[in-house]
């Protein structure tokens, strides 16, 4: 590559990882809070109505006040109007206006002022998140390739709209109560680097994402989804995040600034077929890795029962 990664160049590997683990930490944040009933206030009446059911549609909620588990309020709540208010306020406009495209893997969406705040409102599903679903059941290698799936084209999907998810790993992938998966927070993360210059400090994510958007050379793009798409796929397949055997987060970060992802060992039950995908979807320059369409494409190309992508696939 033609950028401070290669080999040969004035810098080490070692002090460009330092700079992107220092610029990455030294980044304003976003204070993320999770609100629970008793601190919701100047709700609307279908809101407090809400509280009260318990459900929403026909999905539940987790209504259950200083529970460790995700409630209502799942994700996302701005800083407070007395932090950068110009900047609120544009992202507090945007929430207002905000409208997710009603798809099967996508989740539904709706936001509530809380005084000083504005929250996204997703429904609370049971399963979790899909790495923890994965890992508290016996899921063959067959379902977790339709996951795969569903993630591909719920995110193909997006893009066709134009929208880059921005944010994409397991923890904003959810398990319905169908045991089907819908993708959130879709376009928070990007909008938050557009409209007010900050990127929000999720270590959790870091290990998901491309090195050009550790260093800032890369803003949220489709290209950077399909990154994190690959990445995502590769803890769904293990049950396990990517460099997850390395504790220290700095030389996390120094493993993906060398390529580290095309590096992975490749699991046994991956196919040579599906693990070229995702190394193609790793690619180090973003233009050269594929579409999500092309993605989906390849993925529709196999059936548990072909077993081009996965062997030994179990019988759904």
């Amino acid at each position: 590559m033609g950028n401070l990664f290669s080999g040969g160049r004035a810098l080490p590997l070692s002090i460009v990882g330092f700079i992107a683990l220092v610029g990455w930490v030294a980044r304003a944040k976003i204070w993320r809070k999770k609100a629970v009933p008793s601190q919701a206030t100047n709700l609307a009446p279908e809101w407090q109505d809400l509280f009260h059911r318990n459900y929403y549609g026909r999905r539940r909620l987790q209504m259950i006040p200083n529970s460790d588990r995700q409630n209502m309020l799942r994700d996302f709540v701005l800083i407070s109007m007395r932090d950068s208010p110009n900047c609120v306020n544009k992202m507090r406009n945007y929430l207002g206006k905000r409208e997710m495209p009603k798809h099967l893997y996508i989740a539904s969406e709706s936001i509530i002022d809380m005084e000083a705040y504005r929250a996204v409102v997703t429904p609370y599903y049971r399963n979790g998140n899909i790495l923890e679903f994965i890992n508290r059941r016996a899921v063959s290698d067959g379902r977790k390739l339709q996951l795969i799936m569903q993630i591909a084209q719920g995110l193909a999907y997006l893009h066709s709209l134009g929208t880059v998810h921005g944010n994409l790993y397991p923890a904003n992938i959810l398990v319905t109560d169908d045991e089907d998966i819908v993708l959130t927070d879709a376009e928070i993360y990007t909008k938050v680097v557009k409209l007010m210059l900050l990127r929000i400090r999720i270590p959790q994510s870091i290990v998901y994402k491309s090195h050009q958007e550790l260093d800032g050379q890369e803003v949220p793009t489709k290209n950077a989804d399909v990154f994190a798409f690959a990445s995502t796929s590769y803890a769904i397949i293990t049950g396990r995040a990517p460099f997850s055997e390395i504790a220290n987060p700095y030389q996390r970060i120094l493993k993906i600034t060398q390529n580290g992802h095309r590096m992975l060992p490749k699991p046994l039950s991956t196919s040579p077929m599906l693990w070229d995908l995702l190394r193609e979807c790793w690619s180090a320059e973003p233009t050269k890795r594929p579409t999500m369409s092309d993605v989906v494409y390849w993925l529709g190309r196999a059936t548990p029962n072909r077993r081009s992508l996965l062997i030994d696939v179990d019988e759904i």
